[in-house]
């Protein structure tokens, strides 16, 4: 983001460097890293051991037609739009 900001790291190398990087380390209640979810039943493995790729919830094909049910306001207060259950959006 430096570099892209036509800025330079300002280091050992670079004492003439625009940014200077400090590292203070972590701080209370950090977290080290980031769930975005886990459901195994919707995680497959990858090449690496601690990354997983979540399958898609719905098929590719129904999200356009969810996304126009939605944008219609077809959203009952049970929240599922209309014809569809709620499996469909689990």
């Amino acid at each position: 983001m430096i570099q892209l900001a036509g800025r330079t790291v300002k280091d050992e190398t670079n004492p003439g460097g625009d940014i200077e990087i400090v590292h203070v380390g972590t701080r209370p209640g950090e977290k080290m890293f980031e769930e975005l979810f886990y459901d195994p039943a919707n995680a497959e493995p990858t090449s690496h051991p601690k990354i997983l790729r979540a399958r898609a919830r719905l098929p590719p094909r129904d999200v356009p037609e969810a996304l126009e049910l939605l944008g219609k306001g077809r959203v009952p207060s049970g929240g599922v739009a209309e014809g569809w259950s709620s499996t469909d959006f689990r």
